[in-house]
């Protein structure tokens, strides 16, 4: 069938359009770097870290009658993405995770899961490019999968991510279930494709860490021995990549089986009587 010019003209409007639109998102380095220029222009007052924290509610302090509709979405958005997490992810491989984990030759591994919580949302595909010296390893050979079937998908698999971490103050390599929270990347998305705002998203991420909090403290079938939920404070761009290496380091260092190099280990001096 023949189209008009009109037609055609508005078809190659579209096409363009969605030329436009398929650009690719930035790499985590490059959202890195246009954060501090993105919220200067998004904060009317002020692009300082006090300011977004003064704005910033709780899930306890919204009453109904509130009428401010970003409040209600970051709220919304927030305990949305903690339900999702929890019933979709941690409520199914939490509770049985004591009598999953697997004895390794390499070395021992604790049955806890951190899950790590930046507030710039920022979660790279691996832990490795924040900590180098941080390496993921096979899960088959250290956890059992969970394999259930859920919403017509037969027999689906969830895994646990195991890392291993070498420095030279420990004999052997230290190993952790250790990942980002993904819905925190969904966060950022939404916010790098402009669908919602620096403070909804930063807001947002404060109600996801509340709700998950709640959720995983009233569970009766998950201990608070199975889990560890850390939030890295990294809104500082320059600083970013370093804060996000520390707190891995300092989970290894409180969830990790630690074995001392013994070079460094002390012998008792004799007693002198």
């Amino acid at each position: 069938m023949a189209c008009s010019k009109e037609t055609s003209a508005k078809a190659e409007d579209l096409s363009q359009k969605d030329d436009t639109d398929r650009t690719p998102r930035p790499s985590v380095g490059e959202e890195t770097a246009m954060d501090e220029d993105v919220r200067a222009k998004e904060t009317s007052d002020s692009s300082s870290e006090e300011g977004i924290e003064e704005k910033r509610g709780t899930v306890g302090s919204l009453p109904p009658s509130v009428a401010n509709k970003e409040k209600f979405e970051f709220l919304r958005l927030g305990e949305e993405a903690a339900f999702n997490y929890y019933y979709g992810y941690l409520k199914l491989i939490l509770p049985s995770i004591a009598t999953r984990v697997k004895p390794n030759p390499l070395g021992r591994l604790n049955p806890v899961v951190c899950v790590l919580l930046p507030r710039s949302c920022v979660c790279p595909g691996t832990l490795t490019e924040m900590l180098p010296s941080c390496t993921s390893e096979p899960s088959a050979g250290w956890v059992n999968p969970v394999t259930a079937c859920r919403a017509g998908t037969v027999n689906r698999t969830y895994t646990y991510t195991v890392y291993k971490l070498v420095d030279n103050l420990h004999a052997k390599p230290r190993f952790l279930m250790i990942e980002y929270a993904t819905p925190l990347i969904v966060l950022r998305e939404m916010w790098l494709d402009k669908h919602i705002s620096y403070e909804t998203r930063d807001n947002a991420m404060q109600a996801f860490v509340d709700r998950l909090t709640s959720l995983l403290l009233n569970d009766e079938t998950i201990s608070d021995e199975d889990y560890y939920l850390y939030e890295i404070n990294d809104t500082n761009t320059s600083s970013r990549r370093k804060f996000h290496a520390d707190a891995i380091e300092e989970a290894f260092n409180l969830l990790a089986v630690q074995e001392e190099h013994p070079s460094l280990v002390c012998a008792e001096e004799p007693f002198d009587s």
